[in-house]
């Protein structure tokens, strides 16, 4: 919505405005609406507020943002008046100015003095004015007659929005064309003028005049409330003041809906007195990530992991998590492994994985130096493809220049009718056109940054050992896979992670493109705090929860080291040049010779006979704990389970490394199963990827503690108070208190610790709960 015009009511959809203000963040309510004999919709005779009143059950309670919980109520009430709700809900607050009781006149000597510009106004049914402005982060409270004639709705308040009709049958409109996204803050001036202490009641001479009334006796009930009387004595009390001093006197039953209005507030315990204890720390679930230390490295890329960790100051598995992810893309699809000794499950052993770190914890210039092996192949691969290239092309040309040539003998031949030379040449013909098919090449693609579904499908096409998707930030690459027509993005990666399967994308440009082996390794950096709001997001079943996270399977998020110093030394090259050489052979490797299995289209290694034992020991201790509730969270529970292929993929991969380390080529006759020590390492790493992984899913294996600190940040950002009601903390619907009982589990942990209390008081015949706040908490905060 750009504008909103002061058209009248029947040319607006009720609804539609009602969704208006949902886009604007302003929750609204249906109200009761005029008839046209000029009755209220709610069919009281002696109805006091006309066209006014809420129809749902809970008033102002009920206010909403929900497009759906909107669209029902005004399909059930399409004629109902729009309430816009008022205070922190929606973050408004209203100067309601009344000129039947000189509240223009009040509000233009008072703003002359005080300089108030201009913000954005409705004009009210009645002749009135509604001002509103934004109070982000303020609570400030309903008041009546602050000046003559001038209310404020704020805190449980609402007010009656365009187009609404009057009882007097005039529609609510904007003033002039106003743009809604422009409303001023609360000036100082009016927060003071609200939050002031209450004025001596203007009473003249021995009467309160007509035009302050309302205002005089709703002040005058709220005194006697807070003394605790309930409805009846308020309305006895207001009757008797009524007819005494009020010249005219209202009717009863205006005094009855004052009374009745006031009754239901909360009686303040002014002798309850709560005993505090000096707050403690929230606990703080401590996930201790063990050290990857050096043990923890293949012996052949040990040295260039340890010099280049070393030289930068970042932890061991800022370079090796990356490193290792890219040895398995590298891989591939070119062997896999049968983690059973004669079933036919096997894995292939492509990984994905992230590393979590804070901006400026060199994350990117780790994964950079992680990245030069992989780089290596791709710039030899390129400049194999260019020189290639050159040679095709000139036997392209050569192809092109005699089938032209076969192509005119053809014609000459059918037009003499000589079917032995015309069979003849389109044998040639056919056999050139083979030779240009075979003639294509495609460049050895090892990486990509960034590439579309369908460009995707195009390279693992031209490239079937697989490829490595390499992101700087994944996050965006998760959100883009979020977006509006790209919903196939995500099946397509999921389908990719297993590293066997077959994916067919038909588009309208690009028409069918059939990718018979779908294998692909992924690789980024993540910031915490993104982060956290996904793994949120996945906890309450949001779009993050189909698994994608789980398959980050070599997942780190170290602690950045106590000390540092500065190193300043040449790189070691002679590792690095081991490194390289190795990454070469692991991109030839031969199958065959490794003494492969062949049961499915990609061959396979096994384990050995001590290796085997281990593993299934390994594998029946897994199994069990995701059979029992050791995991603590259904998504805990579904990372671990993946780890079923993870750890025959490291097994296979620190074999391959360690058997290329040793022998010219990776065809060694001698060397036939993942042998026991391969195997040993994998399972480190597994335990450390765990104890990684458990860091991650804090949220979801401690939820108290994760909500307990959300709550406790919230109320020092000053969005809770003193004395804030329980449920309106439940309605704001924050990242990890999104639900009542989110916030309770929150509460207790805090009442625990000290830093709040719940307090129980009466509200008419019912009860309300609301939050108190540690002294000191509110002496620091300046509540």
């Amino acid at each position: 919505m750009d504008h909103l015009s002061s058209q009248k009511n029947s040319d607006k959809s009720r609804i539609l405005e009602a969704l208006r203000y949902l886009s604007l963040g302003w929750p609204v309510l249906p109200l009761h609406h005029p008839l046209s004999n000029g009755s209220c919709s709610c069919a009281k005779p002696d109805c006091s507020s006309k066209a006014k009143h809420p129809r749902t059950k809970n008033g102002v309670r009920d206010a909403s943002l929900d497009p759906l919980t909107v669209c029902q109520w005004w399909t059930q009430w399409p004629e109902a008046n729009i309430g816009l709700a008022t205070g922190s809900i929606s973050q408004l607050v209203v100067i309601d100015i009344d000129p039947r009781h000189g509240g223009d006149q009040s509000w233009q000597k008072w703003t002359m003095q005080n300089n108030i510009p201009r913000t954005l106004t409705t004009r009210t049914g009645g002749g009135g004015l509604h001002l509103l402005f934004k109070a982000a982060g303020k609570k400030i409270p309903n008041r009546t007659g602050v000046l003559s004639g001038i209310d404020i709705r704020g805190e449980g308040g609402y007010i009656v929005a365009p187009p609404s009709q009057h009882a007097s049958g005039k529609s609510y409109e904007w003033v002039g064309t106003v743009d809604p996204l422009v409303i001023l803050d609360l000036p100082r001036a009016v927060e003071d003028l609200i939050l002031q202490e209450a004025k001596v009641l203007p009473i003249k001479g021995n009467h309160i005049p007509s035009g302050s009334r309302n205002s005089i006796l709703a002040s005058l009930a709220g005194t006697l409330r807070r003394q605790g009387l309930e409805e009846q004595g308020i309305r006895e009390a207001l009757h008797a003041i009524n007819q005494t001093l009020c010249l005219p006197p209202l009717t009863r039953a205006e005094v009855a809906t004052i009374a009745k209005s006031i009754g239901r507030y909360e009686i303040p315990d002014s002798q309850s007195t709560i005993e505090w204890v000096k707050p403690t720390d929230l606990p703080s679930p401590q996930y201790a990530v063990p050290e990857m230390t050096e043990d923890y490295l293949p012996q052949a890329l040990r040295p260039w992991i340890k010099d280049i960790a070393d030289r930068m100051q970042v932890p061991l598995e800022l370079i090796a998590a990356p490193l290792i992810v890219s040895v398995s893309s590298v891989i591939g699809r070119q062997i896999g492994i049968y983690p059973k000794q004669k079933d036919d499950w096997l894995v292939v052993p492509n990984l994905w994985g992230a590393v979590i770190a804070r901006p400026g914890f060199f994350k990117s210039p780790a994964i950079a130096e992680a990245m030069k092996p992989i780089e290596f192949l791709v710039r030899k691969s390129r400049q194999q493809f260019e020189s290639e290239q050159i040679m095709a092309r000139v036997k392209e040309e050569a192809l092109k220049a005699k089938l032209e040539g076969l192509k005119e003998l053809v014609k000459k031949s059918t037009r003499k009718e000589n079917a032995h030379d015309i069979s003849e040449l389109k044998n040639d013909l056919q056999s050139s056109l083979n030779c240009l098919d075979e003639n294509s090449i495609f460049e050895r693609r090892y990486k990509t940054n960034d590439a579309t579904v369908e460009k995707m499908a195009c390279l693992l096409k031209e490239n079937p050992h697989g490829i490595f998707l390499l992101r700087d930030e994944l996050y965006g690459w998760l959100q883009t896979m979020n977006k509006s027509g790209r919903e196939g993005d995500r099946e397509f990666y999921l389908e990719a992670w297993n590293g066997y399967g077959s994916f067919t994308v038909d588009r309208i440009m690009r028409g069918t493109i059939h990718v018979p082996a779908l294998c692909l390794s992924v690789f980024g950096g993540l910031q915490p705090g993104k982060l956290e709001a996904y793994v949120s997001q996945m906890i309450s079943g949001g779009k993050g929860d189909d698994g994608f996270l789980q398959r980050l399977q070599v997942l780190v998020y170290p602690e950045m080291p106590k000390k540092w110093k500065n190193i300043d030394r040449k790189p070691n090259n002679e590792a690095y040049k081991h490194v390289e050489e190795l990454i070469e052979k692991l991109a030839r490797i031969s199958p065959h010779e490794l003494g492969c299995e062949s049961i499915h289209a990609i061959p396979g290694l096994r384990f050995d006979e001590p290796a085997q034992d281990l593993f299934n020991k390994w594998r029946e201790d897994l199994e069990r704990r995701l059979r029992s509730d050791e995991a603590g969270s259904p998504a805990f529970e579904s990372h671990l389970a993946k780890y079923r292929s993870l750890l025959p993929s490291l097994a296979l991969i620190f074999h391959l490394i360690s058997v290329g380390a040793i022998i010219p080529t990776l065809g060694h006759q001698g060397v036939k199963k993942v042998g026991i020590d391969s195997l040993k390492l994998a399972i480190n790493w597994v335990s450390l990827l765990e104890a990684h992984a458990r860091k991650v899913y804090a949220p979801a294996l401690h939820p108290e503690i994760q909500a307990a600190q959300a709550l406790l940040s919230k109320i020092k950002k000053g969005f809770v108070r003193d004395r804030d009601r329980l449920r309106s903390i439940y309605r704001r619907n924050w990242a990890l208190l999104d639900g009542a009982e989110k916030v309770e589990s929150a509460i207790s942990v805090l009442e625990e610790k000290g830093w709040v209390k719940v307090e129980t008081l009466k509200v008419a015949t019912s009860s309300t709960e609301r939050i108190r706040l540690h002294p000191d908490l509110i002496n620091e905060l300046d509540i």
